[in-house]
């Protein structure tokens, strides 16, 4: 007997579409063939396909933003946890096709506005940690910003930005690139913390 399909199934076919093609690959008939299934099970999960791009790109929040942050927020210490960010993320073992297929196509009406509450929750999460290390405020809003946007202005580059906030503080760690070191002293500070 064929188990039912869940909301969260066809949000997951949807990312691997996603990854595979863009989002023009993310299509209701051939993720029923592949899943499976009819177009009526889709219609049962989801109004349309807006509401199916959506749901995958929640599902990517959900695994590579908040499963992290949930993770990190366990270490009691503000700055081992940055510190672990870096490692895990910079560690380059996470699959960055759904980030990179997502940062181009940022300007989707749907996709867009998602990648930029990522974009703050990450930001929000750094700039939490810098103000837990001690940092005035004003000065951790702008490291976490700087993280953020290490030079390359706009919405399109939401995952490099986290990708160069890993990169950023782990200077100094084992396996960082040279090439990042000035970038880390400008974002972080020259005493590194």
């Amino acid at each position: 007997m064929k188990r039912k399909l869940a909301r969260e199934d066809w949000a997951d076919a949807a990312l691997e579409a996603l990854c595979d093609g863009g989002v023009a690959a993310i299509a209701v008939e051939p993720l029923a063939a592949k899943l499976g299934t009819t177009k009526g099970s889709f219609y049962w999960h989801f109004a349309n396909r807006d509401a199916l791009v959506e749901a995958a790109v929640r599902r990517w929040v959900e695994h590579d933003t908040e499963a992290l942050i949930t993770l990190l927020d366990g270490i009691s210490d503000p700055e081992r946890r940055l510190r672990e960010l870096f490692e895990l993320v910079f560690s380059g073992k996470d699959d960055e096709r759904a980030e990179l297929t997502l940062l181009a196509h940022a300007g989707d009406p749907v996709i867009g506005p998602l990648l930029a509450d990522v974009t703050a929750r990450r930001v929000d999460f750094i700039v939490r940690c810098f103000r837990e290390m001690g940092r005035p405020e004003t000065e951790a809003r702008h490291r976490g910003l700087r993280c953020a946007r290490p030079g390359r202005p706009g919405p399109g580059s939401a995952g490099e930005r986290w990708n160069a906030a890993v990169r950023g503080r782990a200077a100094g760690l084992p396996g960082v690139p040279a090439r990042d070191y000035h970038r880390v002293r400008r974002i972080f500070g020259s005493s590194g913390g």
